[in-house]
């Protein structure tokens, strides 16, 4: 509950590296240096109604809430986070919300200064809905070939959208609050706002800091309307007083309590 009412406050959700989420072999699956750093995540639902154990896993009985999002309530804007949550708030970590206005801003900065920067975009940033399959092939870069003049060529072929979309049925579960533990991925019903950032002239990997998260902004459409579900064990006062919290913080909102 606490961590909804946070939320709501700051108007922002925050992403996780993909190489930080609980399904470790889903780390491993992008093997091409350019991007192996640079797509963060944040993970949803498409049930309204869930599982007991992932009441358990991802929040509590007696103080969770299952609540619901828009697509359109996301903007299209990314700030990086340090291990400690706080914002990188300096210009040299600035993220632009397309390669163009990176350049824009990188050219600026070296005709004003005489120095050469290096500044962040977004390439990548939409819900998708996560796909379980076993047997398709995972990994971000392939192999291919290509004729010219009769000659056979070998290519490295790169599909930088699949990373963090395509997930095992089932597998390990490394959580960093329990011991990991064999589960049904597709019990989870995924999808994912996945974010992929980069930056002009210079990939992430070669980067001395690895960001664990990123902070996206909310527009003021935000919870104007949504519904929630409490946790099984919630009880009537908790529900009555974390309501009138809600209200007290959207007084114009329309909020459905499943």
């Amino acid at each position: 509950m606490q961590a909804l009412l946070s939320i709501i406050k700051n108007k922002e959700f925050w992403l996780s590296n993909l190489k930080n989420v609980n399904d470790k072999e889903e780390c491993k699956k992008i093997d091409v240096d350019e991007y192996k750093n640079s797509f963060f995540v944040g993970c949803f639902t498409y049930a309204d109604d869930i599982l007991d154990e992932h009441w358990k896993e991802y929040g509590t009985y007696d103080n969770g809430v299952l609540f619901s999002v828009k697509e359109s309530w996301f903007n299209k804007s990314a700030t990086f986070m340090t291990s400690s949550n706080q914002k990188m708030d300096e210009d040299g970590f600035r993220i632009f919300s397309s390669m163009q206005k990176a350049m824009e801003i990188k050219i600026e900065e070296q005709n004003l200064n005489n120095r050469i920067v290096h500044p962040y975009f977004i390439f990548d940033f939409n819900f998708y809905q996560i796909i379980y399959d076993d047997n398709l092939v995972k990994n971000i870069s392939g192999d291919g070939t290509l004729t010219i003049d009769d000659k056979i060529l070998g290519m490295q072929t790169l599909v930088p959208y699949i990373g963090g979309l395509v997930k095992d049925t089932n597998g390990i579960c490394s959580r960093w609050d329990c011991k990991p533990y064999y589960k049904d991925w597709t019990s989870e019903k995924e999808v994912r706002l996945k974010v992929g950032i980069d930056n002009v002239y210079y990939n992430m990997n070669n980067l001395p800091i690895i960001f664990p998260k990123i902070a996206v902004s909310l527009n003021e459409e935000a919870f104007k309307q949504f519904r929630l579900r409490f946790g099984p064990t919630v009880s009537q006062e908790q529900k009555k007083f974390f309501l009138e919290e809600l209200k007290r913080l959207l007084p114009t909102s329309e909020i459905e309590v499943l």
